[in-house]
Formats: structure tokens, sequence, C-alpha cells
């Protein structure tokens, strides 16, 4: 697994590469590449990834890239834009991703979490209504699928639904199934989430 120093240099060294090498596609990709490692940085590296990934979605729209990256980085302006609480871009970003559609699989699950979690920090009868119906599309998605990570997901989600209407019953318990289930497949990242989780409930370790 790459540091993130490591992928920061990689991303950096093959961008001049594809500035050089004139081909359209690379550069795409590239650019893509280095946008994204650039946004999960704090200011002001964050800020230089986003205005990248937005340069390659303007020249997406343009029909100067391919389009098939068009996804992925809307996706993931609208993940910076949840972080910086420019809650209405990242919903407008992240929901024509968040509907179920098989052939969108790559970014279902990140785009229906992205959507959601920014309904519920918006707040409101409605965007708890669109948060909880996404959930639901979702645990529908990985009732018929192999991938695992979606089962894992849906727990989460589904954890901060229970909060948002209330019941931290429901929440406690849904955080803890998350929690060990996440644990049962050593997917680190949503330990991690898990375990913050808990501690807002009182009941971390």
């Amino acid at each position: 697994m790459h540091s993130d120093a490591t992928l920061l240099t990689e991303t950096s060294e093959t961008l001049d590469l594809a500035q050089r090498s004139g081909d359209e596609m690379t550069l795409s990709a590239a650019q893509s590449a280095r946008g994204i490692a650039l946004a999960y940085r704090e200011a002001p590296e964050c800020d230089a990834g986003v205005a990248l990934l937005r340069q390659v979605r303007d020249e997406s729209l343009r029909g100067h890239f391919s389009l098939p990256m068009l996804p992925y980085v809307d996706i993931e302006l609208a993940r910076a834009k949840l972080r910086s609480g420019d809650l209405d871009e990242a919903i407008a970003l992240a929901r024509p991703y968040a509907r179920l559609n098989q052939n969108e699989i790559s970014t279902f699950g990140t785009a229906v979490s992205v959507l959601v979690e920014s309904l519920l920090r918006r707040g409101g009868d409605s965007a708890v209504k669109e948060a909880t119906d996404a959930v639901t599309d979702l645990t529908t998605f990985a009732a018929g699928s192999d991938f695992v990570v979606f089962d894992v997901l849906v727990l989460r989600l589904r954890a901060l639904i229970a909060r948002a209407h209330g019941d931290e019953i429901a929440h406690r318990k849904l955080v803890d199934r998350y929690r060990a289930t996440a644990e049962s497949f050593g997917y680190d990242g949503h330990i991690a989430m898990a375990e913050a989780m808990q501690k807002t409930t009182g009941h971390g370790v």
C-alpha cells in the first residue's frame, strides 16, 4: 500500500509525463488521479485537487476529455464538497449516480454514501426521506450482489438514518453491527469510522 507521500510523488510524475505526451485520454486520467490524491489532503492541497478535478470535469463536458472519467471525478468532487460543508453542491453532484443502476457499480456505493451524509447534514423531512430511499436502493442492490463491502456500507448508512430519526437504540445496535462486520472482513477504513461513531454514542472503546 502506498504512503501518502509516495502517492503524491507518483501522481505528480505521472501528470508531468502525461502533459508531455499530448494524449488527451492519458492526460485526463493523470489529472484525475492527481486531483483525487490532492483532494484527500488538507488545504491548500485539497483546494488545488478540487480545482484540478473541476478542470477535468469541464473539459469532459466540452468533449475534450473522455466522458467515462466523469463519474469518478464527480463523486470525488462531491466528497470534497461534503468535507468542506458545501452540501448543496455535494448533493447535486452525487445524486445522479445514487440511483439503482448496475452499470454504475463502481460509483454507486460511494455516491449513495456521499448523498446520504450530505442530505442528513442539511436536514429537513424531505432530505431525510430522500436519504432513506437511497439507502433502501443500496440495500436492494447489496442483496443481489457479491460485493460484501455494500453490506458493510448499508449498516453504516442505516445507523446514520436511525440517528436522524432520533432512534438512539437502533443507532447503537447498527453501529455495533457495522463495526463487527467491518472487523470480520478486515476493512480498516470502516473499522475506524465505526469506532468514531461508537465514541459519539458514548460506548466506544
